[in-house]
């Protein structure tokens, strides 16, 4: 039976169709419990019972990509309390266990809290108390609405997103719009990320993600070349994040 408690929510978008294959097999190696899966994409789908695939086309002002009215879309077909949210080209690398997803899960609502970010800390983030895990982030702090790997509570999820957002606003500016107040935000720390971030900017294989390299995970999971994918790309002006 699948979770009443907790979705999950991935984005991608067509340029980065041919990462779906290799997405789809770690997210069900590494993704443990029996959830909803929801993944968000433009026009193009691919063919796996895991995911509920969502093509509502293009969604465009001029030239301005308007994800943020493709995440409030794909939201609208999220029925749980609780999303884990990823972008296609985060593949996963570590075991989320039934287990630990569900005391994620619990620490959210003990403490009312609004979303935990899976991840390593950075000095990136500001945080008002770093004793023990997770860590609460400053109520100014960058980033609470950082797009690393999340489990958030869907209507706070919903209420923070503005639809004119693309992922890097949403990140920078998203965050600016709930500063100087108390967002329940934290992070459970890792030791290492539990994803790989294959794609780098201006069109690139990251070589190296914490401390796996991109060579030793292509072999050990069989993963394609994306080599001729990538050179077919068309030129990016500024960051990457007209991707997802």
């Amino acid at each position: 039976m699948k979770s009443k408690i907790i979705s999950t929510l991935t984005c991608s978008y067509d340029l980065y169709d041919f990462l779906l294959p290799d997405y789809t097999k770690l997210f069900k190696k590494y993704w443990k419990l029996n959830t909803h899966n929801v993944l968000i994409g433009e026009s193009k789908t691919y063919n796996s019972n895991q995911f509920t695939f969502l093509t509502p086309g293009k969604m465009r002002d001029g030239q301005r990509d308007l994800w943020g009215k493709r995440m409030l879309y794909a939201l609208e077909h999220i029925t749980t309390p609780y999303v884990f949210t990823m972008l296609i080209d985060y593949y996963l690398v570590h075991t989320l266990s039934k287990k630990f997803i569900n005391q994620q899960v619990e620490f959210l609502e003990l403490n009312k809290a609004n979303k935990i970010v899976i991840d390593v800390p950075s000095t990136a983030y500001k945080f008002s108390d770093t004793s023990q895990s997770p860590y609460k982030y400053h109520n100014n702090s960058n980033y609470q609405t950082t797009l690393m790997p999340s489990i958030w509570r869907t209507d706070w999820l919903r209420s923070v997103i503005n639809e004119q957002d693309d992922p890097w606003i949403f990140e920078t500016e998203g965050t600016d719009r709930i500063k100087n107040q108390d967002n329940h935000v934290y992070l459970h720390k890792c030791e290492s990320p539990i994803f790989y971030n294959v794609i780098g900017k201006r069109k690139h294989i990251n070589v190296q993600w914490g401390p796996i390299s991109w060579k030793d995970l292509k072999e050990k999971e069989k993963l394609n070349d994306y080599s001729l994918n990538l050179k077919n790309l068309p030129d990016f002006n500024g960051n990457i994040y007209s991707k997802c």
